[in-house]
């Protein structure tokens, strides 16, 4: 009987959790999760090559005009590192084994990703049909972005967010929708999964 009251209790708090949050409502739990004032991540855990990676798959998941969104995938990152289970993972490690736009692979259609730079010149591989003047300072306004983010000067868009995927791919059952905050239009979609580790909030 026992045994039915806890399992009955477990199923109850996963349909609870079974719906859409916005990004401006609080999401109640204890951690050291940062939110704005403070640094996302360890200064220890950041640098050029790191700026670099996040910024690759930045572009490549969300593209050069998405400097918010972008933002909310670092966060993600932040999240993601913060409750990995290896604690000796560093946090790009945590980026390129998360974000597909990053992975090399014989089959990747956009090598260029891979060679996006801190200089700002055109990237090896970069496509014929598109002029690179068109998006360097887009590109530039990524890496400015994620250098103030690194330093807690970017508010977390998607509170309590560990996932993000296109619209094509499948949550997880349990996972809930998190609605970007201040009415931001994010290409990808964003969740917080039921193992994620609790935000702690202003």
């Amino acid at each position: 009987m026992f045994l039915k009251f806890i399992k009955f209790l477990f199923c109850f708090s996963m349909f609870v959790c079974s719906f859409v949050v916005n990004a401006d409502s609080n999401i109640d739990g204890i951690s050291n999760v940062s939110v704005s004032n403070n640094r996302p991540i360890p200064k220890a855990e950041w640098d050029d090559s790191v700026k670099l990676w996040v910024a690759r798959s930045c572009a490549g998941e969300a593209g050069f005009d998405a400097v918010d969104e972008c933002i909310g995938i670092a966060w993600v990152y932040a999240t993601r590192w913060k409750g990995a289970k290896n604690s000796k993972m560093k946090f790009v490690d945590v980026v390129r084994k998360y974000s597909a736009a990053i992975k090399y692979r014989s089959t990747h259609t956009r090598r260029w990703i891979l060679n996006l730079n801190l200089k700002g010149k055109k990237p090896v591989g970069w496509p014929h049909r598109l002029k690179w003047s068109n998006h360097r300072d887009m590109w530039n306004d990524i890496l400015s972005a994620l250098e103030d983010w690194s330093k807690g000067g970017k508010p977390n868009p998607v509170l309590g967010a560990d996932h993000f995927g296109g619209k094509m791919d499948k949550p997880g059952r349990y996972w809930v929708r998190i609605v970007p905050s201040n009415g931001m239009k994010f290409r990808n979609r964003f969740y917080r999964s039921p193992w994620a580790p609790p935000v702690l909030v202003d």
